[in-house]
């Protein structure tokens, strides 16, 4: 049977969604790692989970480079502290009020 390839924008949103998955499955080892300790059977269950996740999203990463190479982008699973629009406008709205010693208005 031949397969069927995601398409760019559901790697977007596979990608999005492990990225927070993760994120989740990550505070709630630091949680449950913190409650039972680091040996108990529920965190090291916890921690076979994330550490599944983490490969689960660099597979995910190479089938996606794969089907696009250049399409793809490495920020698609792994977006860290992306900058949005948002952001960006804040940014620029701080950079406005520094004063960096030039002419005064």
């Amino acid at each position: 049977m031949k397969r069927q390839r995601l398409s760019l924008e559901r790697h977007k949103e596979i990608g999005k969604y492990l990225y927070r998955l993760q994120d989740e499955i990550g505070s709630l080892l630091s949680e449950i790692s913190r409650a039972e300790g680091v040996s108990a059977m529920p965190t090291r269950n916890i921690e076979k989970v994330y550490s599944l996740l983490i490969k689960l999203r660099s597979g995910m990463e190479n089938v996606m480079f794969r089907d696009y190479p250049k399409e793809g982008d490495i920020k698609i699973y792994y977006p860290g502290d992306s900058i949005d629009e948002t952001n960006l406008t804040t940014f620029e709205t701080f950079i406005q009020t520094l004063d960096f010693g030039g002419e005064s208005e």
